[in-house]
């Protein structure tokens, strides 16, 4: 499902609609808008039936990275940026921002709501793992900037 990977969730809906397991219709269609180093941006049309477009830019630095997420229409859907951590590593929250044990800072422009939860990571034929994942809620415009500590 949409919330199993690291991009945004509109009003708890799938991007696609998922029929059984890697079975998929009303599929998003996504368009490449600029693919030049640092600046990579997409858009996609899979919450086309709530009325809404999203839009996602990454803008890569020596020692961070930018990501910049415009949910573009309907102000009244909920929106959720869900990213997932591998099992094992810490992620503790101060007000805005996020620390990642032992990588750096993940600093949020927009928000209205910052959450860390755990979510279960398949690891083989039904054996899980437990991990850390952060869901930020946001209006319709959410920055979201990671600093490592080192590279």
């Amino acid at each position: 499902s949409t919330h199993s990977h690291n991009t945004v969730v509109v009003d708890n809906r799938n991007q696609s609609i998922i029929w059984s397991g890697f079975r998929l219709a009303q599929r998003a269609n996504i368009t490449i808008l600029e693919d030049n180093l640092p600046l990579i941006e997409a858009e996609h049309d899979g919450y086309r039936s709530l009325g809404v477009n999203h839009k996602r830019s990454f803008d890569f630095q020596e020692k961070s990275i930018q990501i910049t997420d415009n949910v573009i229409g309907k102000d009244s859907v909920v929106k959720e940026f869900h990213l997932h951590f591998a099992p094992g590593i810490t992620a503790t929250q101060t007000n805005n921002s996020i620390n990642i044990q032992d990588i750096g800072v993940i600093k949020f422009i927009g928000n209205t709501t910052i959450r860390v939860e755990e979510y279960e990571m398949a690891d083989g034929y039904n054996k899980y793992k437990v991990g850390k994942k952060i869901v930020v809620n946001f209006v319709s415009h959410l920055i979201t900037n990671i600093q490592f500590n080192k590279l």
